[in-house]
């Protein structure tokens, strides 16, 4: 996505093949969470709405006040999709839409 600059994830080299659908790990400065309505963290294996926070998040979207706040919340780019977490940190996009 635009808002968060060039990427969020990655796939390493040791990438496994029981990883197929994963889209990686975050990158080195990218903070990312899982959580559910309530804003409450995930643990591994839940689905929930994908938070995304770093220093290639847009600051706010232009002429939008109102979008930006309530888009960005403490830093954390609440991006829409919804996603999951295995246990060994790889995250998945499993759907797009609000949590």
């Amino acid at each position: 996505m635009t808002e968060t600059g060039p990427t969020v994830f990655i796939v390493d080299t040791g990438y496994p093949d029981s990883k197929l659908g994963s889209v990686g790990k975050p990158c080195l400065h990218v903070e990312v969470r899982i959580v559910d309505a309530q804003g409450r963290d995930l643990p591994a294996g839940e689905r929930g709405e994908l938070l995304i926070k770093g220093p290639g998040v847009t600051p706010g979207y232009w002429q939008m006040p109102e979008y930006t706040a309530k888009t960005i919340v403490d830093g954390w780019l609440h991006s829409g999709d919804v996603a999951m977490r295995d246990e060994d940190g790889y995250y998945y996009i499993v759907d797009r839409g609000r949590a």
